[in-house]
């Protein structure tokens, strides 16, 4: 049976790196971004001056950075900003805090991840690993430069260079990941590949000027429930649709294969939506033999520690459905799904909604009405 790509080949995309770094280079047509917003720097002045000088594992000193402190709108971490830069939240929406120097085309943004998000055991090795597979699709000509080992804020942390073309723009990456407490931290900086080299030394500077000042607080996520802003996401073919908030984003790279794919990454929210043919399967096939099928194409497989609820009958806008939870690791991160397989006049398609593990629960009643707003386009119900 050729049946299309299922969960297996989710994976964990988007989830912790989801600073996936398309569209943070410049706005695609090779002219500097228009500039922030006036007035985006209210907590560039928060915490005074900030010279930090870090000794690396080879013993050599990074140079002190003249220049203002920029912390995090709960100000649990901060980085120095040198004259130039100002605050800019337009970069990134996951990002905990972000900078530029836009007419320099200068960038800067900091994310973290709390080590409940992952698996049990998972190292900087681990996490570098994870951005690296969640940052290959979004860059084409991607290449990396093996780790390097440093240390920030007294904490092991690791650095790599990633080079390659986002929006036909190339651009070159410094990528600083620390190990602080309970949490792992990205401190991502970037600019052309031709002006990188002159802006490498104050990039290196600024990633070690990470400063974690109080722990980081575990997730907590957005139900996103309420359906007064939805609107209608249509799959490659035009013949399915879903509606979701306005703030979500059509995708192309969550899953192979799938029809519809959309994703608003602030709130680690995140739908595939895979369509096939009856006509692809034996005659008589039912809803609960398509389900086996899925099941048998991979997908226990590839989730460690995989749990899965047993499959409940629902109904998805009028058409029969199976709908089951299934949580575990994927590449090293708790990953949690909401799964619908649903049989309309002409398809079996299966719904995955994902999130990290521990949100599961408190977005299922949301995941459940984007759901309900599932269509084959066309069909009589």
């Amino acid at each position: 049976m050729n049946m299309k790509s299922s969960i297996y080949k989710l994976a964990a995309a988007g989830l912790i790196s989801s600073m996936i770094l398309a569209g943070c280079a410049s706005n695609g047509n090779n002219e500097t971004p228009p500039p922030p917003p006036a007035n985006n720097n209210a907590n560039a002045n928060a915490n005074g001056n900030a010279e930090p000088v870090v000794d690396n594992e080879q013993g050599s000193e990074t140079p002190a950075l003249d220049g203002t402190a920029l912390a995090s709108a709960n100000e649990d971490i901060q980085i120095t900003l040198p004259d130039g830069w100002r605050e800019d939240n337009e970069l990134n929406p996951v990002a905990r805090l972000s900078a530029s120097n836009r007419a320099k085309e200068k960038y800067i943004m900091v994310l973290a991840t709390s080590k409940q998000d992952l698996a049990e055991g998972a190292g900087l090795d681990d996490y570098i690993n994870i951005f690296k597979e969640n940052t290959t699709p979004s860059v084409e000509n991607f290449d990396a430069t093996e780790a390097t080992d440093t240390t920030i804020d007294g904490a092991p942390a690791k650095q790599i260079e990633i080079t390659g073309e986002v929006q036909r723009i190339k651009v070159h990456y410094l990528a600083t990941f620390v190990e602080k407490d309970d949490a792992f931290y990205q401190v991502i900086s970037w600019s052309t590949q031709a002006q990188f080299p002159d802006h490498k030394e104050e990039f290196d500077a600024m990633s070690h000027s990470l400063q974690v000042l109080k722990p980081l607080e575990a997730s907590v996520g957005n139900d996103g429930g309420g359906s007064a802003d939805l609107q209608a996401y249509e799959g490659t073919s035009g013949n399915f649709q879903i509606m979701l908030p306005s703030d979500w984003t059509e995708e192309t790279t969550l899953t192979p294969g799938a029809d519809i794919q959309a994703a608003r990454m602030a709130q680690e929210d995140y739908v595939a939506i895979i369509t096939e043919s009856k006509s692809t399967f034996s005659d008589g096939t039912a809803l609960e033999d398509y389900l086996d099928l899925v099941l048998q194409n991979g997908m226990l497989e590839a989730i460690e520690g995989a749990q899965m609820s047993d499959p409940q009958s629902v109904t998805v806008n009028g058409n029969a459905g199976l709908q089951f939870t299934l949580t575990g690791a994927v590449e090293k991160v708790k990953v949690g799904y909401m799964i619908t397989v649903v049989e309309t006049n002409g398809h079996f398609s299966q719904v995955i909604f994902w999130t990290l593990e521990q949100m599961l629960d408190q977005k299922l009643p949301a995941y459940n009405e984007y759901l309900q707003t599932f269509e084959e386009k066309g069909s009589a119900l």
